[in-house]
């Protein structure tokens, strides 16, 4: 299986992959105001769907090794609730990754929208809403049980983490994100991306107790 240095580099490499490619097919100037669902994408590339798409795909795996990470460094805690963190972790991020997998759809059909009649259009858009769209609930969800684990496991037993690293729960520094709402010039760039935002920090934050690990382990 992998090693804590080869999960943590695939989780980094996530975090920025989707980071960039994500970006690219939800951000477009007018991304923050109000209208009809999706009528943001308008505004998108049109050539942004389709390398977004292939890119996203890249980095979303990468995603589950990234976990992997997380999970060797709390399992010396508890073995079993480590891997049910794993396993929340792995189905959260197999329904976002179906997600983004279908928004280059949406994104065509918002820009096809004076190319077909409008019952059509709001048929389609009301579908992928409820039969698409919905998916990303399910993350939004687990991310609450998976950091309740995160903290539990990092303040109750000894992990790989210091204590202060449950203050870092993945939800915490998802809302700490979510946060710059308040600064509607700064958010605009940050919306579409929040979530990798919010990993990237988690990673970076790791690769401290990585190094330190290795040193221990020369000593």
């Amino acid at each position: 299986m992998f090693t804590l240095k080869q999960s943590w580099i695939a989780g980094i490499l996530a975090s920025i992959l989707v980071w960039t490619w994500e970006f690219l097919l939800h951000y477009s100037p007018n991304v923050l105001e109000l209208g009809a669902p999706f009528e943001f994408l308008s505004a998108v590339p049109s050539q942004n769907f389709a390398i977004g798409h292939i890119f996203v795909l890249i980095g979303i795996p990468l995603y589950f090794i990234g976990y992997y990470h997380f999970y060797l460094m709390l399992r010396p805690a508890s073995e079993k609730i480590a891997r049910l963190f794993y396993f929340l972790a792995i189905v959260a991020f197999l329904y976002w990754g179906i997600w983004i997998a279908t928004r280059w759809y949406i994104g065509t059909i918002v820009q096809l929208e004076w190319n077909i009649a409008p019952w059509v259009y709001e048929v389609l858009t009301e579908r992928y809403l409820y039969y698409f769209d919905n998916l990303l609930q399910i993350l939004r969800i687990l991310i609450f049980p998976i950091s309740w684990i995160w903290i539990y496991l990092i303040l109750s037993w000894k992990t790989q983490y210091s204590k202060f690293m449950a203050l870092l729960s993945p939800v915490v520094v998802l809302l700490s994100v979510f946060m710059t709402l308040a600064i509607p010039v700064i958010w605009k760039f940050l919306v579409p991306i929040a979530l990798n935002i919010a990993h990237f920090i988690l990673f970076s934050f790791s690769l401290y107790f990585v190094f330190k690990i290795s040193d221990g382990e020369k000593s």
